[in-house]
């Protein structure tokens, strides 16, 4: 559809209103659309008599954990919960890669794909989906050809 870029279709991605102005007809008619009982937040009591939370000022002492610190095995599954999330499995072995710099011709092995990424300005998951292209050995950025050793 995106090929096609057909005269009557506004939306410049198809399936997406992304960068699509509304009339302010079409603005009307939505905002009508969700007046009164179409609202989802028609008959919702805000004013705090159903919930003492709405409203109340939680920073510093009226914080409920105010004061009150983890226990030192809590804060370490905290810990290992966060690094598993942020850097995947830590149990993992490297993977070695080696890049060669079309310009210079120098190639360089790095036993990780975060310190060839570091090097090379990019970042880890851009690197580790290289060797996923239709054409793994096409160069990255115009300059690298990189190479996963798994």
């Amino acid at each position: 559809m995106d090929l096609f870029k057909p005269a009557y279709n506004i939306a410049q991605t198809a399936g997406s209103r992304l960068g699509v102005k509304a009339s302010n007809e079409a603005l009307q008619r939505m905002s009508a659309a969700k007046m009164g009982a179409n609202n989802p937040m028609y008959g919702k009591d805000l004013s705090g008599a159903n919930n003492p939370m709405y409203g109340k000022d939680l920073s510093g002492a009226n914080n409920p954990r105010y004061g009150k610190m983890n226990s030192a095995v809590h804060r370490a599954r905290i810990s290992a919960s966060l690094s598993t999330a942020m850097l995947g499995n830590t149990n993992a072995p490297s993977l070695a890669v080696t890049i060669l710099d079309i310009e210079t011709n120098i190639t360089t092995t790095y036993d990780s794909l975060s310190k060839a990424a570091l090097a090379i300005n990019s970042n880890y998951s851009t690197l580790a989906s290289l060797d996923k292209r239709k054409n793994p050995t096409a160069p990255f950025k115009s300059r690298y050809i990189v190479t996963i050793h798994r």
